[in-house]
């Protein structure tokens, strides 16, 4: 909670362990996707348009979706990382909770540390929230926090709506 993020960033001679993810097609990644979305408790709706938004990004600036692999062959976390040039974004990271500690997230992460860098990469970053247990994973990585970021809203205001108003109701009479 809070609202505070931390921006986390791979120094350039980091060593990360190789890892044995996969590369994803759309329609692989989305399902687990759909899967992770679903256990994290999100609205059918809202997950459905995350995916959408997700999809989008990746059209838009380029990367690729990786899944971890259980020993019986089911897809059990994911990662992506956007762009495609020197700096990248790893996001969307998750793992399906009868999976958890088993270091899939890890290996999706590295494999979106290898691609990046194989693009080129200079800069790969994450962002995780400042109280959560996920930015000790990332930190056991080599990523350092670089950043720290603040959502900032308002409470209780409900903005005014606005009031349409016709080119009819501002015209007055011929006198």
């Amino acid at each position: 909670g809070g609202g505070a993020e931390v921006v986390m960033a791979l120094p350039p001679g980091a060593v990360v362990e190789r890892s044995d993810a996969v590369a994803a097609d759309t329609d692989r990644l989305q399902a687990i996707v759909a899967r992770t979305d679903t256990e994290a408790g999100l609205p059918v709706s809202v997950a459905a348009q995350l995916r959408t938004v997700r999809r989008r990004a990746l059209e838009l600036v380029g990367g690729q979706g990786f899944v971890a692999v259980s020993a019986n062959g089911e897809d059990v976390a994911h990662a992506t990382v956007y762009g495609t040039s020197d700096v990248a974004q790893i996001d969307d990271v998750a793992t399906l909770v009868d999976h958890r500690g088993q270091g899939h997230a890890k290996s999706v992460v590295a494999a979106c540390v290898a691609d990046a860098r194989a693009r080129g990469a200079q800069i790969v970053f994450l962002t995780a929230e400042a109280d959560d247990w996920p930015r000790h994973l990332y930190a056991g990585m080599g990523f350092v926090t670089v950043a720290r970021t603040w959502v900032l809203q308002r409470e209780g205001v409900v903005p005014e709506p606005r009031r349409a108003q016709s080119s009819a109701s501002s015209r007055r009479p011929p006198a």
